[in-house]
């Protein structure tokens, strides 16, 4: 299979052809999965919904919500419930 004119490698293809055809793409190291926003995160409340920070203060998320359960649903969104509930997880 030829795409832009290159010849594409498919994994079941590699121990024909020797090469690693997907290596530069699964590129994982200790830099790279190091954390950028220093644990602990913290949650705080703010009007309509709640802010998730880093230890530096730096806001990460934001969790908004409506007050009740009709007014979440006619809007589609989240009651505050919901996002109380949510804003530790992305913490």
């Amino acid at each position: 299979m030829c795409v832009g004119g290159k010849k594409l490698i498919f994994p079941h293809q590699q121990a024909a052809t020797g090469r690693q055809p997907w290596g530069r793409f699964f590129f994982y190291s200790s830099h790279v999965m190091s954390r950028r926003f220093p644990p602990p995160w913290t949650i705080e409340q703010v009007p309509g919904g709640y802010k998730v920070l880093d230890a530096t203060g730096q806001s990460l998320a934001y969790v908004y919500g409506r007050d009740t359960k009709a007014d979440a649903d006619i809007a589609k969104v989240l009651t505050m419930d919901e996002a109380r509930r949510i804003a530790p997880i992305a913490a």
